[in-house]
């Protein structure tokens, strides 16, 4: 794990019967609104290899790059999606 402090997802999933339907990445939008909220500019989780490429689209990324293969023997990837938003830090200092 990372040494300075984050939000770290431990479990997010959505029923088979509702995957591709939105609710995962309204989910991490909600997430991702509560790290702003609370002021955590770093997310981390362990995301199952076969959904890498779905975290990948939602501003994670790997923290390791050999565990982002498909032969990774545990079967995760340690991921991070960092918040920190220059523009808005610009305009906060600007004024």
């Amino acid at each position: 794990m990372l040494n300075f402090p984050c939000l770290d997802i431990a479990r997010i999933a959505t029923s088979e019967a509702v995957q591709s339907k939105g609710y995962g990445t309204a989910m991490i939008e909600k997430i991702f609104e509560v790290a702003h909220t609370v002021n955590e500019r770093y997310i981390t989780l362990e995301a199952l290899i076969e959904h890498y490429h779905w975290y990948s689209k939602r501003n994670f990324i790997p923290l390791i790059e050999e565990e982002a293969i498909q032969s990774n023997q545990h079967g995760l990837v340690f991921m991070m999606a960092d918040l920190y938003d220059e523009k808005l830090v610009d305009l906060y200092f600007d004024e």
